[in-house]
């Protein structure tokens, strides 16, 4: 269902494109904006060209003035949720409340990906996926495969502003469209999409507690269709016949009834959203594990993007320089019944910068930093969080579980990796050929043949596309130069890079942008990244530089083990 649903949104989404019989009509089948956020301006003005390259390259639907980037404001850190605070007090300013006819689609991007290093230069929504979103045999960029997985959702939901982070993927079958007293439902409030994950996956999301009795009803009445669906035709669906299917399914959507956020086993299990197994719910499917309703992406309603707007015009000084989880704290405070303690309000393991909590933080016993009740009275963290949490209770939390369904995280190189050269599920779900874990490589056993070895001056994007057959098994190469025996071992991922004659690549390695000179053994497991650096940054580093033919004057290079964690304090 999943590999059907991708390739069907790739075949719309190409009609989508320039020179696509749907190029010019795209009012109610895309989004009328798509803002991405940065760190800073000088982390914006890096996105705005890596957009324009790709819009000039025709691998964007609609015009270049649909996309946008929105910096976080300076000071200090303000999370994901004053983000997009920001971002829709910025739309207000420039166009007025647009979210009210209006589906607009947010990436959170702003940061410089501590634990995929590759992408802190570029940034996450620039990494590149082992599929070919525009047919042109280029690599994808996280932001085109985002645009493919989500592209029947302007269609199907109400005015708003949907919500996601740059470094995932969904995978799911085709949706249907939601009725119109849920879409009237989800304009007041939130509708999240959850996904069935393990216990352990739990403790680092979101998760949802819904009524167990309506979730199995709606499970059963998905997994009917689906049956009736397999019943009803004996040859592969065409992409009219997954539509018709689509609209005559249910659009499951039920209320949740709380939500926790990064909780640990004994607070799932407290709330009751640990779920057993199929057979323990008397579903079909017989074993399995225990799982649990966790969140990805959601959608803002119009009249929910109006509070919050007024919430952040109305307590601008309140909310200034605080780091806001536009998850957490905008779902916690929701739900049919939200916790009573809101306890979640004394946390701050999970606050990444602790410029936002002036108040001491101590060690509780379970080993979590919490903020001692007795300095809370004036504490700026807490305040944003109570000032939210009035702005939003009582608004409906709903939750549309996509089961099945993959959240694919790419944010650590272990993910990376695992997603895109080792997980079979996962790459049989992107939409491309299994070729395509070679998208834009060159390899000089095929292209230099051919006589296109001395005019070859460029890798990638802009250079010649070919197949390369020098990886192992499960290896992915894209948008790079693999000379004639070379060997890159499984497992591993290698980007943009130049590898040399008769060089090789451990299993499982992680390389980006590295010239490997003629054969150089790398080990398995290792990452290597290169930075070029501008004269300024070179003399910073205390690099001497001197007079260079051309292109960069100095490199940093990177190497670490594909499994250190660069946000550890160890």
């Amino acid at each position: 269902a999943m590999v059907a649903g991708a390739e069907a949104r790739l075949r719309e989404y190409r009609r989508m494109l320039p020179g696509g019989d749907l190029a010019t009509s795209l009012d109610g089948r895309f989004w009328d904006a798509v803002v991405v956020t940065a760190a800073n301006e000088g982390q914006a003005g890096v996105y705005r060209a890596q957009l324009d390259q790709l819009h000039s390259r025709g691998q964007l639907p609609g015009e270049r003035t649909r996309y946008l980037v929105v910096p976080d404001p300076p000071g200090p850190r303000v999370g994901s949720g004053g983000a997009t605070l920001h971002v829709m007090l910025r739309l207000q300013a420039d166009v007025g409340p647009c979210w009210r006819r209006s589906r607009i689609l947010l990436l959170h991007a702003g940061g410089y990906s501590e634990r995929s290093p590759a992408h802190g230069t570029l940034g996450k929504a620039f990494a590149q996926l082992p599929m070919d979103a525009a047919n042109m045999g280029a690599p994808a960029t996280m932001l085109e495969a985002q645009l493919v997985y989500l592209q029947e959702l302007p269609a199907s939901l109400p005015p708003g502003v949907f919500i996601s982070a740059a470094d995932v993927v969904l995978q799911m079958p085709a949706l249907a469209p939601l009725d119109e007293t849920t879409a009237d439902r989800a304009s007041h409030g939130i509708l999240a999409l959850g996904h069935a994950s393990t216990v352990a996956i739990g403790r680092s999301h979101g998760v949802f507690f819904c009524d167990r009795h309506e979730l199995v009803e709606l499970i059963r009445r998905g997994a009917d269709d689906e049956s009736r669906g397999k019943e009803n035709r004996a040859e592969p669906m065409d992409k009219n016949q997954i539509e018709t299917a689509a609209r005559h399914r249910h659009a499951g959507v039920i209320e949740c009834v709380r939500c926790l956020q990064k909780p640990s086993d004994a607070e799932m299990r407290a709330a009751n959203a640990v779920l057993p197994t199929p057979a323990g719910m008397g579903l079909p499917g017989g074993g399995g594990s225990e799982w649990v309703l966790t969140d990805s992406a959601y959608h803002l309603g119009w009249r929910m993007c109006d509070a919050l707007v007024k919430l952040a015009a109305s307590h601008p000084e309140a909310l200034a320089g605080v780091e806001i989880c536009a998850y957490g704290d905008f779902m916690q405070p929701m739900g049919k019944d939200p916790d009573p303690s809101a306890a979640y309000m004394k946390r701050v393991d999970h606050v990444a910068s602790v410029t936002s909590v002036t108040a001491s933080a101590s060690v509780s016993g379970s080993g979590s930093r919490s903020i001692d009740s007795s300095t809370l009275k004036g504490d700026r963290l807490r305040r944003a969080r109570e000032l939210v949490a009035a702005c939003v209770a009582g608004k409906p939390l709903l939750i549309r579980p996509m089961l099945p369904s993959r959240f694919v995280h790419v944010g650590t190189m272990p993910e990376l990796l695992e997603h895109t050269a080792v997980d079979s599920n996962v790459l049989a779900a992107y939409p491309a050929a299994h070729a395509g874990t070679h998208l834009g490589t060159w390899d000089s056993g095929m292209m230099d043949a051919a006589g296109f070895g001395a005019s070859r001056k460029s890798i990638g994007a802009d250079g010649v596309w070919g197949s390369g057959r020098s990886s192992g098994p499960g290896a992915c190469m894209l948008a790079s130069h693999v000379a004639m025996g070379a060997r890159v071992g499984a497992g591993s991922l290698v980007a943009h890079c130049d590898v040399g004659a008769l060089a090789t690549v451990g299993s499982g390695c992680l390389l980006h942008d590295v010239d490997l000179p003629a054969g150089v053994v790398v080990p398995a497991g290792v990452f290597m990244h290169c930075v070029p650096l501008n004269e300024a940054a070179a003399v910073g580093a205390g690099v001497a530089v001197g007079a260079a033919a051309g292109g960069a004057r100095c490199w940093t290079c990177v190497i670490m083990d594909v499994k250190d964690e660069v946000k550890s304090a160890t």
